[in-house]
């Protein structure tokens, strides 16, 4: 099955260089979701892109994960609701400073 985690959008708004939130860590957060999107995928057998806005606490849980209006899969489908609630599942390192939000892609599909 082919799947892809892509980091673009919002990179800007984080400080990866110097801040307290590591892309690296938001990579590694996000591609360990892999076995819950491809079950989700397997599940309802819809393609596409899916962006999510994720929102993350200074405390590494993700406080808000919405599937954005430019994804291919609806936030209101089963698919975007699955997806939704896998990317709420996701733990990060703990950092310092405010909550941060970021744009996450996902491709799911074969």
């Amino acid at each position: 099955m082919r799947w892809l985690a892509l980091v673009v959008a919002s990179w800007s708004s984080i400080a990866f260089a110097d801040g307290p939130l590591k892309k690296e860590t938001v990579v590694h957060a996000m591609t360990a979701l892999r076995p819950q999107l491809d079950a989700c995928y397997q599940r309802f057998h819809v393609a596409g892109m899916v962006v999510v806005d994720v929102t993350i606490a200074p405390t590494g849980s993700v406080t808000d994960a919405e599937i954005a209006a430019r994804s291919d899969i609806a936030g209101s489908s089963p698919t975007g609701a699955c997806v939704a609630q896998a990317v709420r599942a996701a733990r990060l390192a703990p950092f310092d400073g405010p909550p941060r939000q970021l744009a996450y892609p996902f491709m799911l599909g074969d």
